[in-house]
């Protein structure tokens, strides 16, 4: 008798231990186009899935983002429409870069997160949930200027580096015991971002303080609240 109690205790206590309560809410955002801080850069994201069904749970089974550089200007660019809209040419050998998952580079699948893009186009920057391998995933043009060239596809952007969110944000407190939802925030929700007037480094303001990311390297500086003075 005393045995089978003490399978008992132990058996409860493990529930108590490992048992943390979710609950269910709306389905998350799922942005398809993003614009730089200038207006002149346009992201769009195109995603396909393993079934057509709209009605139906599907898998994303791959995801292309491509970076649209040069706005048409002149009346539109010939467009003949003279209106208060912006259009983007597709013009893939001039002003349009892309990047495609799964890849080699980067075989994981990413499906709808929040993007940055510089001003000038030459950097895009994907962020990614705590439940990915990397918080961020740095991407730069391929003919970027004094950088060498890895891809023989004349648009295919190359992976700089996966950025760990415990470089750019304090690693998560662990779910035991608490109750998480679809709102619970993400690591980036913690501060603000914001691009250097050359477009060549990253700044994530929290309030514990600021990290900074080299775009050129993917190098993660973190730079703590000034200490205030007496």
């Amino acid at each position: 008798m005393r045995k089978t109690n003490t399978v008992h205790l132990l058996l409860a206590a493990g529930v108590v231990m490992t048992t943390a309560t979710a609950f269910a809410g709306p389905a998350p955002k799922s942005p398809i186009a993003s614009l730089s801080r200038n207006g002149q850069v346009l992201v769009t994201c195109e995603m396909t899935f393993d079934g057509s069904d709209e009605t139906q749970p599907r898998k994303v089974t791959s995801s292309t983002f491509a970076v649209h550089t040069q706005p048409l200007r002149e009346s539109n660019g010939g467009l003949g429409v003279n209106g208060p809209n912006t259009y983007w040419d597709y013009q893939p050998l001039l002003t349009t870069w892309s990047v495609h998952l799964p890849s080699a580079g980067s075989p994981g699948i990413v499906g709808c997160p929040y993007v940055l893009v510089t001003d000038d186009g030459e950097y895009l920057l994907l962020l990614q949930s705590y439940a990915s391998k990397g918080a961020i995933l740095l991407f730069r043009r391929r003919d970027h200027p004094g950088q060498p060239r890895v891809d023989q596809s004349y648009n295919s952007g190359v992976l700089v580096r996966e950025i760990p969110v415990d470089e750019v944000d304090p690693s998560p407190p662990t779910v035991l015991g608490r109750t998480m939802t679809d709102h619970t925030p993400q690591w980036y929700s913690h501060g603000t971002f914001s691009f250097s007037p050359d477009n060549r480094t990253l700044l994530y303001n929290r309030g514990s303080g600021s990290v900074q990311i080299d775009l050129a390297t993917g190098s993660v500086t973190r730079m703590p609240v000034p200490s205030a003075k007496p």
